[in-house]
C-alpha cells in the first residue's frame, strides 16, 4: 500500500471521526445532565432494578439486530438490495424480541427477586419494535460515508428520549420514565436516519438472500453475546448477590465511566472500521493501518482514563449528589477496566474485518470465562469494592492474546506495540497521580474537582513539550494529520 493511499484513507477516517466525536461530545453533555437529574429523583434501589433490566435486555438487543450493524459496517460493498434484506431481517427479529420480553418479564423479575423489574422490562421491550431498524439505518449511513447524517439521527434520538424521560419523571412517573426514554429515542433515530437514506444514491446490486446474510451476521451475533456476557455479568451478579441498592451504586459508577468510554470507543469504531473494511475489500495490506489504529487506541485508552481515574471520584460525587459515595469510590478501578476493555474491543473490530473468526472466538471466550470466574469469586465475598478490580482481569487477558496472534500473523512487532502501550500508560499514569494529588487539597466535591483539574495542567504542559516522544503524536505526524512538523521515525 502506498503512502498516498494510507494517508488518504486516514484523512477520510479522521473526517468521520471528527463528526462522530463531535456528536458524541454533545451526547455526553446531555447524558451527564440527565444522570445528575435522575440521581436526585430516582432511588438507588429503583435505579438498580432499571439498570439490571437494561443489562438483561442487552442479550436480546444483539439478537434483534442479528449482528446486522456489524455486518453492514464490515461489508466491503453496500448495495440497495443488501440494505433492504437487512431491514427485513431486523423487522422480524425486533418483533420476536419484543414478544420474548413480554413473555419472560415476570420470570426475570422473580429470578432476581426484583418485582419492579417486571413493568420496567415490559416498557423497555417496546423499543425492539424500532431499535433494530434504527441500528441498521445508522450503520448504513456510516458505511456510506454519511457520518454527519448518522450523528444527527443518533443525537436527535438521544435528545428526544432524554427530554421525554425527564418530563415523565417530573410528572411523577417514577422510575418508569427512565424506561420510556428508550423506545422514544429509537423511534426518533429511525425516522431521521430512514429519511436521509431514502435520498442516498446507493448502487444496485445482486439479490441478497436473507439466509446468506443471517449466516454471517448470526456469527457476529454469537460473538456479541459473548462480549455482552463479559460486560454485563458483573452487574447481573452484583444485583443477584448484593441486592438492588448495591447494584444501583455499581451501575451509577459503571454508567458514568461508560459515557466517555462509549464516546471514544463507538466513535473510533464507526469512523475507522468502514475504511479498514474498504481497504480489505480492495486487497490492500492491513498491517500499517492496523498499527496506526492501535497506536490511536492505546493513547485513547490510557490517557483519558488516567484523568477519569483521578478526577472521577469527586466529579461523580458532585454530579450525583449525596447518597452515592460507594459509586464514587469505584471510579478509579472502573476507569482501569474501561481502558483495558477499550483496547480489547477495538481488537475485536480488527479481527472481524479480517474475518479471523476462530481467533476472535477464542479471545472472547477467554475474556468471558476470566470475568465470570473473577467477579463470581469476589461477589461471593460480598465485596462491592473488589468487583471492578476483578472485571479488569478479562480484557487484560484478551488483549494479551490479541497481541500475540497479530505478532504471529506479521501484522505488528510485539515489542514495538508493548512500547507504545507503555509510553501511553506512563502518560496516563502521570496524569492520574497529579490529578489524585490535587484532589486532596479540596474539602468539597467541587473544590476537589477544581484542584484536581488544576494539578493536571503542568503535567499536560510537560507532555506537550515532549510530544515527539509520544507514539500517537509521531503516528499522526507521519500521516500528515497534525500541522506541526516532526522529524521522527515510526514507532
Amino acid at each position: 500500500m502506498s503512502d498516498v493511499e494510507r494517508v488518504s484513507g486516514s484523512r477520510t477516517a479522521l473526517a468521520a471521526l471528527a463528526w462522530n466525536y463531535g456528536g458524541a461530545a454533545v451526547n455526553t453533555v446531555l447524558q451527564l445532565g440527565y444522570t445528575a437529574y435522575t440521581a436526585r429523583v430516582v432511588l438507588a434501589g429503583a435505579y438498580g432494578a432499571h439498570a439490571t433490566a437494561l443489562a438483561l435486555l442487552q442479550v436480546l438487543t444483539l439478537f434483534s439486530n442479528a449482528g446486522l450493524t456489524t455486518y453492514l459496517l464490515r461489508s466491503e460493498h453496500l448495495t440497495r438490495q443488501l440494505l433492504r434484506s437487512a431491514w427485513r431481517i431486523s423487522a422480524v427479529c425486533g418483533v420476536l424480541s419484543c414478544l420474548a420480553v413480554q413473555a419472560t418479564a415476570a420470570l426475570c423479575a422473580s429470578l432476581w427477586h426484583l418485582p419492579l423489574m417486571e413493568p420496567l422490562l415490559r416498557i423497555l421491550g417496546v423499543q425492539f419494535l424500532v431499535l433494530p431498524s434504527a441500528a441498521v439505518a445508522t450503520a448504513a449511513l456510516r458505511r456510506c460515508g454519511l457520518a454527519r447524517a448518522s450523528v444527527a439521527a443518533d443525537l436527535g434520538g438521544q435528545v428526544t428520549g432524554l427530554c421525554t424521560g425527564s418530563l415523565l419523571l417530573a410528572l411523577g412517573w417514577n422510575p418508569y420514565g427512565l424506561a420510556a426514554a428508550f423506545p422514544l429515542a429509537s423511534g426518533c433515530t429511525l425516522l431521521v436516519a430512514a429519511a436521509r437514506l431514502t435520498r442516498s444514491d446507493l448502487p444496485e446490486g445482486p439479490h441478497v438472500p436473507a439466509r446468506s446474510m443471517i449466516g454471517l451476521s448470526g456469527t457476529f451475533t454469537g460473538y456479541g453475546l459473548l462480549q455482552t456476557a463479559a460486560i454485563q455479568s458483573p452487574l447481573w451478579l452484583t444485583a443477584r448477590v448484593l441486592g438492588p441498592a448495591m447494584a444501583g451504586q455499581f451501575s451509577r459508577a459503571s454508567v458514568t465511566v461508560g459515557i466517555p468510554l462509549n464516546l471514544l470507543c463507538q466513535s473510533l469504531h464507526h469512523a475507522v472500521t468502514p475504511a479498514l473494511a474498504a481497504a480489505h475489500g480492495q486487497g490492500l495490506p492491513l498491517g500499517p493501518r492496523i498499527r496506526d489504529m492501535l497506536s490511536a487506541t492505546s493513547a485513547l485508552a490510557f490517557v483519558p482514563f488516567g484523568v477519569v481515574a483521578a478526577i472521577g471520584p469527586p466529579a461523580l460525587a458532585l454530579l450525583l449528589g449525596p447518597g452515592w459515595e460507594s459509586a464514587s469510590a469505584l471510579v478509579p478501578l472502573m476507569a482501569l477496566n474501561a481502558a483495558l476493555y477499550f483496547l480489547c474491543s477495538i481488537g475485536y473490530a480488527i479481527d472481524e474485518v479480517r474475518r479471523e473468526l476462530r481467533g476472535l472466538f477464542v479471545v472472547q471466550v477467554s475474556v468471558t470465562v476470566a470475568v465470570l470466574c473473577a467477579v463470581g469469586a469476589v461477589t461471593s465475598l460480598r465485596s462491592l469494592t473488589l468487583v471492578p478490580a476483578a472485571m479488569a482481569l478479562g480484557p487484560a487477558v484478551g488483549h494479551a492474546l490479541q497481541l500475540g496472534r497479530w505478532h504471529r500473523a506479521g501484522l505488528l512487532e510485539l515489542s514495538g506495540m508493548l512500547r507504545i502501550h507503555l509510553v501511553h500508560a506512563v502518560v496516563g499514569g502521570s496524569l492520574y497521580l497529579a490529578g489524585r494529588a490535587g484532589t486532596t487539597y479540596g474539602h468539597s466535591p467541587l473544590s476537589r474537582t477544581v484542584w484536581g483539574l488544576l494539578a493536571l495542567l503542568p503535567v499536560v504542559a510537560f507532555w506537550l513539550a515532549l510530544r515527539r516522544s509520544v507514539p500517537v503524536f509521531t503516528t499522526a505526524t507521519a500521516l500528515g494529520l497534525i500541522p506541526w512538523s516532526a522529524r521522527t521515525g515510526r514507532i
